[in-house]
């Protein structure tokens, strides 16, 4: 468990403030001067939250429940975030919180854990991870997308793979323009490097990592994103950072004349 904090300033990483003591697979959110992480290990279930100003790591408000958050159950900001999905194990569970205090929200249609989400607090969606109960389940993972509006969750569209533990980029765009790299495919040996582009309506196919892997972490937007670290499939920790740049969209050649 480690308690290091890096940035990253667009091409190199510099050490930031010290966790307070050493976590691991905390969920998180928000910005560089003004992020959030909830959860984690040791300690699981782990109510813990920490907020970050862009130079040192304090205590914020405890979480009703705990657990092992991974890095991709957690959005919004440090003064309007969210909490979709499980901590130990498949969850329905959503919570809000203002900056001080979590509370619940309603809850999302199937539990789930290791789920993507991204997004505002009132304007998120989530995607994938181990729920077994899912309608459209292959194993323990599902392609179930759900949208929150900040009071209920609807039904999406189907994301492309079943995966978990990928890494996303999107922030308050996510709901209309959001990318989804890597994760865990039908087992954990079967990590992969796809990308998927979510568009508001569909998941289309955009490119692949250079270093397939799980339980990366990601940041940015969906035209101007960012992976790093995660697992190969031997379970060897990366360093790696990958940048990416969004989709580029054909356009059929045509003639033109001038009069």
């Amino acid at each position: 468990n480690l308690s290091a904090t890096e940035e990253y300033g667009g091409s190199s990483w510099t050490s930031g403030g010290a966790l307070p003591a050493g976590q691991r697979q905390m969920g998180g959110s928000g910005t560089q001067t003004a992020a959030f992480g909830i959860g984690g290990q040791p300690g699981m279930p782990s109510t813990t939250t920490l907020e970050y100003d862009g130079s040192s790591w304090t205590a914020g408000g405890a979480l009703p429940s705990g657990g092992n958050f991974l890095v991709s159950n957690a959005a919004g900001t440090q003064t309007a975030g969210l909490r979709a999905g499980g901590g130990g194990g498949a969850e329905t569970t959503v919570q809000k919180y203002d900056g001080s205090s979590w509370t619940s929200a309603n809850s999302m249609s199937v539990a789930r854990v290791g789920n993507a989400t991204d997004g505002a607090q009132t304007a998120a969606i989530t995607t994938g991870g181990e729920a077994p109960s899912a309608p459209d389940a292959s194993g323990s993972l599902t392609k179930l997308t759900e949208e929150f509006d900040g009071t209920n969750w609807t039904s999406g569209a189907a994301s492309i793979y079943y995966l978990q533990s990928g890494a996303t980029s999107g922030g308050a765009s996510a709901p209309t323009a959001w990318m989804i790299a890597g994760g865990d495919g039908p087992n954990v040996t079967n990590n992969t490097g796809i990308t998927q582009e979510y568009n508001g309506t569909a998941f289309s196919y955009s490119a692949f990592l250079s270093t397939p892997r799980r339980q990366l972490s990601g940041g940015g937007t969906q035209a101007a994103g960012l992976v790093m670290g995660g697992t190969e499939a031997s379970s060897s920790s990366l360093n790696a950072t990958e940048e990416y740049t969004g989709s580029v969209t054909a356009v059929s050649a045509s003639t033109l004349t001038t009069s």
